[in-house]
């Protein structure tokens, strides 16, 4: 998967490195910065997120990718910009990591 500045994922074949599709990402303000895989356990297979930021939100977006923009959500992470963002092991946490404001949040 990879996102652009106009809003668009585009998911690729690992095998054949062609792209199979173009997606609208989620377009609330700025374009992704960083999007991962939330993991799950196995029994939740069925209910799969994936976390993203963009330059002040942090969000998720119901997998798989389809497009449809009633699939995300996004919430203001930091005033001052995000700069990182990460997921415990186990799936339950987020955690982000502000500019200028030198805060760490656990979502």
């Amino acid at each position: 998967v990879t996102a652009n500045d106009q809003f668009k994922l585009k998911l690729y074949n690992a095998t054949t490195k062609m792209c199979r599709k173009t997606l609208l990402g989620p377009t609330f303000g700025s374009a992704l910065k960083k999007l991962m895989l939330v993991p799950s356990e196995e029994s939740q297979e069925e209910h799969r997120y994936g976390a993203y930021m963009t330059e002040d939100k942090v969000g998720l977006v119901i997998m798989p990718l389809d497009g449809n923009p009633h699939n995300a959500m996004a919430l203001i992470a930091h005033p001052s910009g995000v700069v990182h963002l990460c997921v415990s092991h186990d799936g339950r946490y987020l955690f982000t990591a502000g500019g200028a404001d030198c805060t760490v949040h656990m979502w």
